[in-house]
């Protein structure tokens, strides 16, 4: 399987009082796999803590492909949904894929179930928002 140049992007609202140490061990095991630190990231701005709550991130790593299920994605959203203030999500881009339908694969952040499946909603709405302003456009 071949590699490709992806990214984990989005923006999360953290609860009050998460400090970058926290937000640091949640993210931990995806940057280390990665040969990544959140110091050198964050000095990057692919870690960005715009104000105390806001949460931006834009990693890019090599991956086998958007498609796909990462382990460590996986934690590191599980992670974070402890941090979040009310869920949010994430997006593993796939620069290098051939097929549309795969290049990106939305990651759904909360603490519980009800929070993830709001997100769910949520990133629906935004993009049927999205391909219905494009329609209005043509």
């Amino acid at each position: 399987m071949s590699s490709h140049q992806c990214c984990l992007r989005g923006t999360l609202e953290l609860r009050p009082n998460v400090d970058d140490q926290a937000v640091a061990h949640a993210l931990g095991p995806l940057l280390d796999c990665r040969g990544k630190t959140y110091e050198k990231e964050v000095l990057e701005g692919a870690i960005d803590r715009t104000d105390a709550q806001t949460l931006h991130l834009s990693i890019d790593f090599w991956c086998t492909g958007g498609g796909y299920r990462i382990d460590e994605i996986d934690a590191a959203v599980e992670s974070l949904g402890a941090l979040v203030a009310d869920g949010g999500y994430l997006e593993l881009v796939d620069y290098d894929t051939g097929d549309t339908d795969a290049a990106i694969t939305p990651y759904f952040v909360g603490e519980t179930l009800r929070d993830r499946n709001l997100a769910c909603v949520q990133y629906g709405l935004f993009q049927a928002e999205q391909w219905l302003t494009h329609r209005s456009e043509i």
